[in-house]
């Protein structure tokens, strides 16, 4: 975790008027979080998340912060990209798109570079199959992708987003890579934060390619390592496609049940638009049991 998390940390928590002690409990010590906010520690993704919602603060309140405190974008980060993704928004992906090619302009374009880009077209393609992407930068970017042998955060948002380019055997061997911890050198905040956003765009072209003894993996996978609760949207959408593969492989009604609430919890929040599209993946949503009232 990079040590501008806990400087800003501090600065939100005195501008909102918590001391140390208010903060602390059995999950973390007075001294932990000091040394947090100094820069000397790092915390784990629940303890984080749990300092943030005891403040009242919710993650995109404090990385938009981090951004203006620091001066550094995390605009082209998983979980805004995804976001996008989900939301099907073409346009906002292909300014994130414009955004990297016009780095490399003037200039030789680096691997890492031309790896993110093409990370980017697999997302477009995915909402756009008309959209194609040169074979020989999917043959790139998936040999780095099994030659590196250890991976980071970097790794881990090439991957997220390029899913849908992968066929069966590819999208097995990235599964057991981006859930296995002996993968990363050491599992960080962002490792953690990554895999599990990466997983909301997986279960998605998991579905789509019907591969539903990886999704029972991954459903597995979130059984013991559940998804954070402050991500709201990202974790209602990764559920509303787990009953999904509910309704394809186990008991329709109790899947259509489990749709059926997610997508009012959505209109609830005011995502009417996106409830919309929700309800439009199953065609059981247009008989008389589950009518909008």
């Amino acid at each position: 975790m990079d040590k501008n998390y806990g400087a800003v940390f501090k600065i939100l928590r005195l501008q909102k008027g918590f001391s140390i002690k208010e903060l602390t409990d059995s999950n973390i010590s007075q001294s932990t979080l000091s040394r947090f906010e100094n820069g000397q520690v790092n915390l784990s993704i629940d303890k984080f998340f749990h300092l943030l919602s005891k403040m009242n603060l919710s993650p995109q309140e404090y990385f938009t912060r981090l951004e203006e405190t620091t001066g550094t974008s995390y605009s082209i980060s998983m979980l805004n990209i995804i976001t996008a993704l989900d939301n099907r928004n073409y346009l906002e992906i292909e300014t994130f798109l414009k955004n990297l090619e016009r780095q490399g302009h003037g200039a030789p374009i680096s691997r890492s570079l031309q790896l993110q880009i093409t990370s980017i077209k697999a997302l477009l393609h995915q909402i756009d199959s008309n959209y194609k992407i040169d074979e020989r930068e999917i043959f790139n970017l998936k040999q780095y992708l099994l030659s590196t042998k250890t991976w980071g955060e970097f790794e881990i948002q090439l991957c997220g987003r390029a899913f849908y380019l992968f066929d069966t055997a590819d999208l097995r061997l990235f599964l057991q890579r981006l859930l296995d911890p002996f993968n990363y050198s050491v599992v960080t905040f962002n490792i953690r934060l990554y895999t599990y956003i990466a997983l909301v765009n997986l279960t998605d072209t998991l579905l789509y390619k019907q591969e539903y003894d990886l999704l029972d993996r991954v459903e597995k996978y979130l059984s013991v390592n559940p998804f954070p609760e402050h991500y709201i949207f990202q974790k209602g959408t990764l559920q509303f496609k787990l009953a999904l593969f509910h309704f394809y492989t186990k008991d329709k009604g109790e899947a259509l049940l489990e749709m059926h609430e997610i997508v009012t919890a959505f209109k609830v929040l005011g995502a009417e638009a996106f409830a919309s599209r929700l309800r439009e993946q199953i065609p059981e949503f247009d008989t008389e049991n589950f009518n909008q009232e």
